[in-house]
């Protein structure tokens, strides 16, 4: 394990020896014993001058922190991960790594800074996909990539979070409680040493393996200079699936998001589009009945301090919000409507909404959709891009 570590240290991450070496079969033993014979140039002194013991140093820490290790020698490593054009060598881990290998996967990306709304549909796609049995990978941090986590861990599904930064290092201090959950739950990847420091330099090189580990990736919502884009068009590197939730082209918010769909990815507009696309290859390991019946625990939105984000909400009703001064009045409800169609219609108190914003004790998701779809027959409710809802006033 040594010689694979001090292999890593010396070509650093996202190299595109990687791929090369790891296609040729070439031995991390053999380049140190002869760095001449496969380096030149600077890299060859470079390897010279890295001692192994900086190797050894790295495992001695890993195990008095309880970080596993893992080559891409090794059975766990994700296979998915060596059809990329620049693999890690090694990944560090903390937590339970789960088996990517035959198992559906997703990526979950959008900004920090994300609307309400955005929020909402990151934290329920993931609650549905990882009861599904998807295993949900974003970045860790604030925002989308909370809610993600989030969703995933407040229903017990399994969540990854690919880290831009070696363990050891304190960048987000105030995500601390995340990454411990993420550790206790789910599991945290990162191919940087220990106490690698985050940089500007580091996060892309962490999208490449977010996008590179999964299946798909699904874009939330992005500004048009949104660090999740790059996540997006590694997907598109990688020949992955990208998965775009529409939006208003007036709202900046969707600005990026919207081009790529222009671009050619495929519109998300409910949970489904993801299953169809997936069980061909993953019948036996989807499970559509539990995500349909899981009843979801409604989020909390937090910035990363386990403080709820009153200025972000705000910020949010910019984008989702009531017209001015509309007065909601209800339509008077036809006999011939279901007692479910009912029960739901009755407890809308908002304009725009999303499924699972709708909480009743006595009806499954899937019966809520299905009295959603009833009322939108009838005129009651219309359906809107990305899986909102619009209730239809009376004037």
């Amino acid at each position: 394990m040594e010689y694979f570590i001090w292999l890593q240290l010396v070509l650093l991450a996202g190299s595109p020896l990687s791929l090369k070496i790891i296609e040729e079969q070439i031995s991390p033993q053999e380049i140190y014993k002869n760095p001449d014979k496969f380096f030149n140039g600077e890299l060859a002194k470079k390897a010279k001058r890295t001692p192994l013991s900086k190797a050894l140093k790295i495992i001695e820490y890993c195990k008095s922190e309880n970080i596993s290790i893992i080559t891409y020698k090794d059975e766990k490593y994700p296979q998915k991960l060596l059809n990329i054009t620049n693999p890690p060598l090694v990944l560090y881990c903390k937590g339970g790594f789960p088996d990517f290998n035959g198992v559906p996967s997703l990526c979950i990306v959008g900004p920090r800074k994300v609307s309400e709304y955005g929020y909402k549909c990151a934290y329920s796609l993931s609650a549905r996909l990882s009861v599904a049995g998807f295993i949900v990978v974003s970045g860790g941090a604030v925002g989308c990539d909370y809610a993600a986590h989030d969703g995933a861990l407040c229903h017990g599904g399994k969540t990854v979070a690919v880290l831009g930064n070696g363990f050891g290092d304190d960048y987000l201090k105030r995500n601390e409680p995340l990454r411990e959950r993420i550790a206790k739950e789910g599991c945290l990847i990162t191919e940087f040493p220990p106490k690698t420091k985050a940089s500007k330099f580091t996060f892309p090189l962490r999208n490449r393996i977010m996008a590179g580990l999964c299946d798909g990736t699904v874009l939330i919502e992005a500004p048009q200079k949104s660090g999740s884009l790059i996540t997006a068009n590694f997907a598109n590197e990688f020949n992955r699936d990208l998965f775009i939730i529409p939006g208003n082209p007036g709202n900046e918010n969707y600005v990026g998001s919207n081009l790529l769909l222009r671009d050619g990815a495929k519109p998300l507009l409910e949970i489904n589009d993801v299953f169809e696309e997936y069980l061909w290859k993953y019948n036996d390991k989807i499970d559509i009945k539990r995500a349909e019946s899981t009843k979801l625990l409604k989020p909390i939105i937090y910035d990363g301090s386990y403080n709820p984000v009153k200025k972000q909400v705000k910020k949010a009703e910019k984008v989702i919000k009531e017209p001015i001064n509309v007065k909601i009045i209800k339509k008077i409800l036809p006999e011939h409507l279901s007692k479910n169609a009912r029960m739901v219609y009755n407890c809308l108190d908002k304009v725009e909404f999303l499924c699972d914003d709708i909480y009743i004790k006595e009806l499954s998701y899937a019966e809520i959709t299905a009295a959603l779809g009833e009322l939108e027959i009838f005129g009651f409710v219309k359906s809107l891009p990305g899986g909102r809802y619009s209730l239809v006033i009376k004037e």
